[in-house]
């Protein structure tokens, strides 16, 4: 299995592209890398381009740089999805084939041309929301768009990114097939925990009606069983982080459950904490609740059983993602009745859904870098945004960085 980063890049024809020798542009990658440290002396991505496919001809190359710095009005990127942007290079870097056919084995020149165009240019088209005559159209949540296809739902990952219970006027290119990609390894990982409500994310199984999209859904979008969702999201705390943090602060708990004194910030619990929240209407908050109030308005044994999985699935999960060097802080789960049974159902363990912190650089006492949205929390706390809508447009490094992040723990956490 390749790196789960090679669906984000497209093939591109042997007849129209040729990979040139690695020595011959030695120094080009050294200047390269040195631009992308932020030195300067870096090449344009026109000369990247000609450097990468040697019969590009300038005008070639000039017009691929050109799609890069694509309007950023809105444009389509296939058919029922509405961009924030466009981009040919999306279609021209690849995977790379030689002049006999064959496709070479990773080249770190080829690989550190390729990020640095990517990176710095921006070249996805992110999709802010989809639109699909003839699939009805369900609801619109925070990141995802439903569609009622009767015994199934159709869910479409956009690009759209919220925080502070907001949805940002700004997509981030890529993140819904990122969010499809993490969500589909781990409910396929932790099926033996929990059923769940997945049944395909390969549009070729989707129903027929669906067919007609195939282009704007693939990689973002699964086909899930209907289900009752409950009002409740399903919160484990393994690390004390972000509002688990402010309370323990406050009264040494974290919703209602008291924890050792003398606890630093990003410190690990002795086991791992059950702290629901209410599930909030779109524009709504969500609310902290204790596990009393829980079984009140689920029921004693339901909330038992929404305890006992949540912790099984974090246990689980987070053991696996720590073999790969990410520390999950925390997460949420969410579940529906489906004839009455427990079923997992929305995401799991998705950079939207969790705090991700890498292994290697972890330091209690502080708060630590990561692999999620908190970076983007991070900002809009330095910018003054007072977390009431309208939110601001985020800049493009704001993007840019957030977007490295999410396609860091993908490539982290689904690596073979």
């Amino acid at each position: 299995m390749g790196s789960p980063l090679s669906k984000f890049m497209q093939p591109i024809s042997e007849e129209t592209f040729n990979h040139k020798d690695h020595e011959e542009h030695k120094e080009l990658d050294e200047k390269l890398i040195w631009h992308k440290m932020g030195q300067g002396g870096g090449y344009s991505t026109t000369s990247t381009i000609r450097a990468i496919y040697g019969s590009v001809s300038f005008e070639k190359a000039s017009n691929l740089h050109a799609g890069l710095c694509a309007a950023k009005s809105g444009r389509r990127g296939g058919s029922g999805a509405r961009c924030c942007a466009a981009s040919p290079l999306t279609m021209a870097f690849p995977q790379l084939v030689l002049k006999n056919g064959e496709t070479p084995a990773f080249d770190p020149f080829v690989h550190s041309v390729v990020q640095t165009a990517l990176e710095d240019c921006m070249t996805a088209a992110p999709v802010f929301e989809t639109d699909f005559p003839g699939l009805p159209l369900k609801a619109r949540g925070k990141v995802r768009d439903i569609y009622d296809l009767g015994e199934h739902l159709l869910i479409v990952a956009t690009d759209r990114i919220s925080a502070y219970d907001v949805i940002m006027p700004t997509a981030i290119p890529d993140k819904g097939r990122i969010l499809t990609t993490i969500s589909s390894f781990w409910f396929r990982a932790l099926a033996e925990v929990v059923e769940n409500h997945l049944v395909a994310t390969e549009v070729e199984n989707f129903p027929e009606q669906c067919k007609p999209y195939a282009k704007a859904l693939a990689d973002r979008s699964m086909l899930v069983t209907k289900a009752e969702p409950l009002p409740v999201e399903c919160i484990v705390r393994g690390y004390l982080s972000g509002s688990g943090w402010r309370d323990y602060r406050s009264d040494g708990s974290v919703c209602g459950i008291k924890l050792a004194e003398g606890l630093l910030e990003s410190a690990r619990l002795e086991s791992p904490i059950f702290t629901p929240s209410t599930k909030a209407e779109k524009g709504s908050h969500d609310e902290n609740i204790d596990f009393d109030t829980l079984c009140h308005q689920v029921g004693t044994d339901l909330a038992e059983q929404l305890r006992d999985l949540s912790l099984a699935l974090y246990e689980k999960g987070a053991a696996m993602a720590g073999q790969r060097g990410i520390i999950v802080a925390d997460t949420k789960f969410e579940f529906g009745l489906v004839g009455g049974k427990l079923t997992l159902i929305d995401e799991i363990l998705t950079p939207d859904s969790s705090r991700f912190w890498p292994a290697d650089r972890y330091q209690p006492g502080r708060s630590q870098q990561s692999f999620d949205k908190q970076y983007l929390r991070d900002y809009l706390d330095q910018c003054g945004w007072d977390r009431t809508p309208p939110a601001p447009v985020l800049p493009d490094e704001v993007v840019r960085n957030t977007r490295t992040r999410y396609l860091e723990a993908l490539e982290r956490l689904t690596k073979s």
